[in-house]
């Protein structure tokens, strides 16, 4: 069953993130958001971008603007990453690959699965499945394990109709491109809530079993975790 939004789900997320931000806690006992009620939670979209290689099995994700540095990608100009001011609460997350023309792509799609169209080159295909089948995210925050083992196979999606040139007979000049619904497609709730403070701690890594065989030069795994905003929360610790 696909991933299903509607007006009663989104606002049942809304309490749900509400009230997580209404318990959380400083190290000296005190509440962090003293004056939720006055602050305005807004629906948002954190974007991290990852470069794949055949060396690594482990990738930090960047989750934050401050979290450049060793070890992390750089931010690319697709990414959106979380200030040092705001902070987040994540309700729904999806992992995707992409196949860029260069480090300074914004023209390029992303996908659930491996179109064997897009990742051409011999064996890149296998090995993305291989990461969506087998890969998974840990998930710690302020040195405590939040999600010991996010599985990225809940990920992978592969449309009903997939792309193909002169579909059915082959001179038909009959062209498909893949289904996609990209509001759903790929995305996978997450309950209780993921909470990322722009000044915190928050550590994020892509795991695999072993390397990737086989890459594309500008392959990236592409990670969305859509949520809620609380922007300036400096102001309300």
């Amino acid at each position: 069953m696909a991933f299903i939004i509607n007006s009663l789900t989104e606002a049942q997320q809304l309490a749900n993130a509400t009230a997580l931000m209404a318990s959380l806690k400083n190290a000296d006992g005190s509440l962090m958001f003293r004056n939720l009620q006055n602050a305005i939670l807004v629906q948002s979209t954190l974007r991290g971008e990852i470069q794949l290689n055949t060396s690594n099995t482990s990738y930090n994700v960047p989750v934050l603007q401050n979290s450049q540095g060793a070890g992390v990608n750089a931010a690319t100009p697709t990414s959106n990453l979380l200030s040092l001011q705001d902070a987040f609460v994540c309700t729904s997350i999806s992992v995707q690959i992409a196949k860029k023309a260069s480090l300074t792509d914004t023209a390029f799609g992303t996908y659930t699965y491996a179109p064997a169209s897009v990742f051409s080159t011999a064996g890149t295909a296998t090995a993305a499945i291989g990461m969506f089948s087998n890969g998974y995210l840990k998930y710690t925050n302020n040195q405590q394990v939040v999600a010991p083992y996010w599985d990225l196979r809940r990920h992978y999606n592969v449309p009903f109709q997939q792309p193909a040139t002169a579909a059915y007979y082959t001179g038909s000049n009959i062209n498909y491109i893949g289904s996609v619904d990209a509001s759903t497609d790929g995305f996978y709730p997450v309950q209780p809530g993921w909470f990322f403070n722009g000044s915190g701690n928050v550590q994020l890594t892509l795991n695999l079993p072993g390397a990737l065989a086989a890459v594309e030069t500008y392959e990236f795994a592409i990670l969305y975790f859509a949520g809620f905003l609380l922007q300036n929360a400096s102001t309300f610790k």
